[in-house]
């Protein structure tokens, strides 16, 4: 897995619906 760089990154549904009811988080990527 290679993020590119170390940033919080966002982890979600592209069907809107579902993102509306919270199908998201955060991936943490460190150095």
């Amino acid at each position: 897995f290679d993020a590119g760089e170390a940033a919080n990154w966002m982890f979600h549904c592209h069907h809107m619906p579902h993102l509306l009811t919270g199908m998201m988080t955060e991936l943490a990527v460190s150095p």
